[in-house]
C-alpha cells in the first residue's frame, strides 16, 4: 500500500509539530532510518522559509539526539520518520489491531466550535503500538467505510471530569503526563492547568491567527505564560503568525518540561475539549527553548531570549 503514503502524506504538509509516545515493537514509532524509536519530536517548516522542499522539509529529535537534525526526505515521503510511522495505520490488519483516528476537522462533516479541538492518531496490537499528535485538519486520508464513532456508540457518552492528569509510560519507560480537558473547564490549559501542576513560567507556541479573541500573554497571575513570536530551528528563523503547531516549553530554570498538545490559546477554545502530553526532559527542554527566537513580554512587546 505504498501510494498510500506517496498520494495522502501530501495532506501532511501542513503539520507543524508531532510528539509520539509509543512502544518500540512490531507497531512502533520509526526513526528516519525506520527503525523503532521509544519516542520522537518534530517540527515543519513554513513553505516561506523552506527553499528545499517548499513546505514539506521538517527537523527531528529524538531519544539518540541533543538537537534538532533537518530531515533529509519530506514529510510526504513514505520512507521519512513521520510517513513510515503512519503508514501502519494502512498496513495492519484490522481484525488484530485497534485503529483510532480523531481530528475535529474531517473530510465528509462540517467542523463544531462546541467540540473538542483535537486531532491524533492511535494504532495499537495487543502489546505494541503508538499514539501521534498532531494539528492537521482532515488527516489522516480516510481509506475505508469503518464508521465514525459517533455511529457506533448511537450518541451515547459518559460524563467525565471537567479536566484530568494521567501518566503513561512508553516501553523504555518514559513518563509521559496527559493533561485532558473538556469544554465545561473553560479556561486555558496552558495557563490555568499546565502551568499551574509543573509551578513552571511557560513559553508558549499556538495559532493566534484566527477569528477569535487571542489570549495574551500573562503576567498577572502567579505563573507567567509567554506567547512565542518567532520559532528558530537550526539556522531557520520565521514568526509564529506562519506556524500551525501547538507546543509549550518551561521558561523556569530546573524546571525542564515539554508539552506538546492541540489547544490555541484563544478565548473561544476555553470551551472546547483538547489536551497535551508532556514530559520531563533536559535535552528536549533545551532544543525546544533554543527554538523560542523571541516572545511577547510582560512590560515589552518582542523581548528577546536572553535579554533583561
Amino acid at each position: 500500500m505504498a501510494e498510500i503514503m506517496t498520494s495522502s502524506l501530501l495532506y501532511v504538509a501542513i503539520i507543524t509539530a508531532i510528539a509520539i509516545v509509543c512502544n518500540e515493537a512490531k507497531i512502533s514509532c520509526k526513526n528516519m532510518k525506520g527503525e523503532n524509536v521509544d519516542w520522537y519530536s518534530a517540527i515543519k517548516l513554513p513553505a516561506s522559509a523552506d527553499e528545499t522542499y517548499k513546505g514539506r522539509s521538517f527537523v527531528y529529535i529524538d531519544p539518540s539526539e541533543t538537537n534538532w537534525l533537518t530531515s533529509r526526505r519530506p514529510i510526504d515521503d513514505p520512507l521519512s520518520a513521520i510517513g513510515s510511522t503512519v503508514q501502519q495505520l494502512y498496513d495492519t490488519k484490522k481484525e488484530t489491531t485497534l485503529k483510532i483516528t480523531y481530528n475535529d476537522k474531517c473530510f465528509d462533516r462540517e467542523g463544531d466550535s462546541g467540540r473538542a479541538h483535537s486531532k491524533g492518531v492511535v494504532v495499537f496490537d495487543n502489546e505494541t503500538g503508538f499514539w501521534l499528535i498532531h494539528s492537521v485538519p482532515n488527516f489522516p486520508p480516510k481509506k475505508s467505510n469503518d464508521p465514525y464513532l459517533v455511529d457506533v456508540t448511537k450518541k451515547h457518552r459518559y460524563k467525565g471530569a471537567n479536566a484530568t492528569i494521567m501518566e503513561i509510560r512508553t516501553v523504555q519507560n518514559k513518563p509521559f503526563k496527559l493533561f485532558v480537558k473538556s469544554k465545561k473547564f473553560a479556561k486555558d490549559i496552558w495557563q490555568d492547568l499546565i502551568a499551574t501542576y509543573y509551578g513552571a513560567d511557560f513559553f508558549v507556541e499556538t495559532w493566534l491567527n484566527g477569528g477569535a479573541t487571542d489570549v495574551e500573554t500573562k503576567c498577572n497571575n502567579r505563573r507567567k505564560v509567554y506567547n512565542v513570536e518567532e520559532v528558530k530551528l537550526l539556522s531557520t528563523k520565521f514568526s509564529s503568525s506562519l506556524d500551525h503547531s501547538k507546543w509549550g516549553v518551561s521558561a523556569t530554570k530546573n524546571i525542564n518540561v515539554v508539552c506538546v498538545g492541540d489547544v490555541n490559546r484563544q478565548e473561544s477554545q476555553f470551551k472546547r475539549g483538547g489536551g497535551a502530553a508532556c514530559t520531563v526532559d533536559d535535552k528536549l527542554t533545551k532544543t525546544f527553548n533554543n527554538s523560542v527566537a523571541s516572545y511577547i513580554g510582560c512590560s515589552i512587546k518582542n523581548k528577546k531570549i536572553g535579554e533583561d
